[in-house]
């Protein structure tokens, strides 16, 4: 009976780890918008990689892709995509 319930709570918290980094995507990049909030942004996007004070970043290795969100005054001003050859992606207008 322990080591089954020892397993569930492995699953469970496999689940919640591996469910939290799929949140940064690109269709959930392309929710953000300009003057979105940092809440707004760890809501959609979840907890960058690193950050600065005015730059979050993104990374996901396996495939590779990446994301700058770019802040002034708490609010998104600008935002880039890079793919897995760490090419720039022009936004979606």
């Amino acid at each position: 009976m322990r080591t089954t319930m020892l397993c569930l709570a492995a699953v469970v918290l496999a689940a919640m780890f591996l469910g939290g980094c799929a949140k940064f995507t690109r269709q959930n990049y392309e929710m953000i918008q300009r003057g979105d909030d940092r809440a707004r942004v760890k809501e959609v996007l979840g907890r960058p990689s690193q950050h600065s004070s005015e730059m979050w970043f993104y990374i996901n290795n396996t495939p590779y892709y990446r994301a700058k969100i770019h802040f002034e005054n708490d609010q998104v001003v600008n935002k880039e995509w890079f793919d897995e050859e760490n090419r720039w992606v022009q936004p979606a207008e």
